[in-house]
């Protein structure tokens, strides 16, 4: 049974997340010029406006649109060559592209809170991975580099896809199945799966 004061600590929580994504929901609705306003008075780029469309790939998820995004190809140089990078999301009221718009922390000023992460092949022998072949957010050659740095603690399913979804998000009966015994019955493959379409 939750005492008075758990459940008054569990109602402030939930009205916090509420006010969050409704703080999120808001300031996504509405117009970037507040931001590029910003980053002019404190000297920064403004970040670019991408123009959302429908993909025009045949057969990806419910919703998917794509953009072109021009960087620079040395972030060091922002105004010096660029190349234009193709990008993707689902569309989602909450996020609203942000996971597929990372664009101010290339000119962020502050070091990093906390030390990177090391990856390593010490600790439990349990991590699951799954990568799309062609997946233009996240490579898949440094999902390799990570599943080697990873050693026998993984296993890696590989979807001979395009896209960033990988679970549930191409109609792949292989990865799909791999992934759901892992997460329902903890069945842990004894060797990395390859899927094809």
């Amino acid at each position: 049974m939750t005492s008075y004061r758990g459940r008054k600590a569990q109602r402030v929580l939930l009205l916090g997340l509420s006010g969050l994504m409704a703080a999120a929901t808001l300031s996504a609705a509405v117009p970037g010029a507040r931001a590029a306003d910003r980053g002019r008075k404190n000297g920064a780029a403004p970040a670019p406006r991408l123009v959302w469309r429908p993909c025009e790939r045949p057969g990806g998820p419910a919703g998917q649109e794509c953009a072109e995004l021009p960087v620079p190809l040395n972030y060091r140089d922002p105004a010096g060559p660029r190349i234009t990078l193709a990008v993707s999301r689902v569309r989602h009221p909450l996020t609203v592209g942000m996971p597929a718009n990372v664009t101010p922390c290339a000119f962020w000023k502050d070091r990093p809170a906390d030390e990177p992460v090391r990856i390593s092949d010490r600790g439990p022998a349990d991590v699951l991975m799954i990568q799309n072949l062609r997946d233009p957010s996240t490579p898949y050659f440094g999902a390799r580099k990570m599943r080697t740095a990873l050693g026998q603690r993984a296993r890696m399913v590989t979807l001979d896809h395009g896209g960033h979804g990988a679970y549930l998000a191409n109609g792949n009966a292989c990865g799909d199945r791999t992934v759901t015994g892992y997460l329902r019955d903890g069945r842990w493959p004894q060797a990395d799966v390859s899927c094809p379409k």
